[in-house]
């Protein structure tokens, strides 16, 4: 309803993440993750009426009814944390997956008009069992050194095995 709602009002929007990575591979989702082009003014405009708050200090996502729908971003990280980020706006959806860690999440559908974004193989990674970090494996890492226990949780829900790239 909420990708819907942005869409037939000129905006894109998707399912991004963990929530695309579930739908792509024919589970159910524990919760959905929507981004858009849409600005955070925008959204709030857009939704007003419905259950709607505010989280983010720095970069504001709406949370309506439950879901979080978020402008696209972009983010650098600094000094081996995830504590340390700069987050800025982004223009597109492919900016916005370039920021997430594994390729098995950095996939984006919109189920209203059927588009699936997946700039980095995770569609055939998800396939094949792979487990791979989203361009280069040193970078994701000192970004935010839990992407290490991130993708060993994954290789093992999956069954899967690490990129060659990732072993480095």
């Amino acid at each position: 309803d909420i990708v819907r709602h942005l869409c037939r009002n000129g905006w894109e929007a998707y399912i991004a993440g963990g929530a695309a990575r579930d739908i792509l591979s024919g589970e159910t989702p524990s919760d959905y993750d929507v981004v858009t082009n849409a600005s955070y003014d925008d959204v709030k405009e857009l939704f007003k009426g419905r259950k709607l708050s505010i989280v983010g200090a720095s970069f504001k996502v709406c949370i309506i009814d439950g879901i979080e729908v978020a402008t696209y971003r972009k983010d650098a990280c600094f000094n081996l944390t995830d504590k340390n980020c700069s987050i800025e706006k982004a223009d597109t959806i492919q900016e916005d997956l370039a920021r997430r860690d594994l390729t098995i999440n950095a996939m984006a559908y919109c189920p209203y008009n059927g588009n699936i974004v997946d700039e980095y193989g995770g569609l055939s990674d998800l396939k094949n069992r792979i487990i791979k970090f989203t361009g280069n494996p040193k970078d994701r890492i000192h970004e935010d050194p839990c992407r290490i226990l991130r993708a060993c949780r994954f290789m093992a829900k999956f069954e899967g095995k690490f990129d060659a790239d990732t072993l480095v």
